[in-house]
């Protein structure tokens, strides 16, 4: 490993977080996160002097979805202007309930 490269992090590609162990066939097998990986992983940015490497094929980055597909889910969530619902309110009782207890004497 060079000087310049930076520590290398496994990430299991399965569970996407951090490999506690890696054996020697995990490493051999690892390949650099792409940068689509890295920022899904990473949302934040990578931190300094880190080299992520993933381990493991089931790893699929989450897929973007389409400009028109949100759209339409976004016009089936907002409600029809014509109609207002009307709020029903709760009815609160300032009165404060007291004990009726009674009591035994301090003797």
């Amino acid at each position: 490993m060079s000087g310049s490269m930076g520590i290398q992090v496994y990430y299991a590609a399965d569970t996407k977080s951090l490999m506690p162990t890696v054996t020697a066939a995990d490493v051999a097998t690892a390949t650099p996160m792409t940068p689509e990986q890295i920022a899904d992983i990473f949302p934040h940015g990578l931190p300094d002097g880190f080299y992520p490497m993933i381990c493991g094929t089931s790893y699929t980055a989450p897929a973007a979805a389409p400009l028109a597909e949100m759209k339409e889910a976004a016009q089936a969530v907002l409600p029809v202007e014509g109609k207002k619902e009307k709020k029903e309110k709760k009815k609160s009782s300032k009165k404060v309930k007291t004990s009726k207890k009674k009591s035994k004497g301090c003797c």
